[in-house]
């Protein structure tokens, strides 16, 4: 269960907040449409599959690394963080550039 335990109090009382203020969003009838609209564009088959393929990559990066002992369920968290914040950032960048060739030496040169 160390998964459980890389999730401080501090984090949990963050994600239950979260949750009571976007339950409260959701008494407002025009905000829960508007939510609603949002979610069903999410689970749009052209911007799920990427996503999908995303996770799928990262998952296979994951098992990988587990595999030769370079990452270990300590790293859920971070991971997590980074498919969310980063990995679905790129790859959204890189499907929408019109440069898409350069795309990658460029954020590479960035770092």
């Amino acid at each position: 269960m160390q998964i459980v335990n890389t999730f401080n109090n501090r984090k949990i009382a963050t994600a239950i907040l979260l949750l009571v203020i976007f339950v409260l969003i959701l008494l407002k009838e025009d905000i829960r449409r508007l939510v609603f609209n949002t979610v069903k564009m999410i689970f749009d088959l052209k911007i799920l599959t990427p996503m999908l393929l995303m996770a799928v990559y990262t998952i296979g990066i994951v098992y990988i690394l587990s595999q030769i002992n370079i990452w270990d369920t300590s790293l859920v968290k971070d991971t997590i963080y980074w498919l969310f914040f980063t990995g679905i950032v790129l790859m959204s960048n890189f499907i929408t550039s019109r440069e898409a060739q350069n795309l990658f030496r460029k954020l590479s040169l960035r770092v």
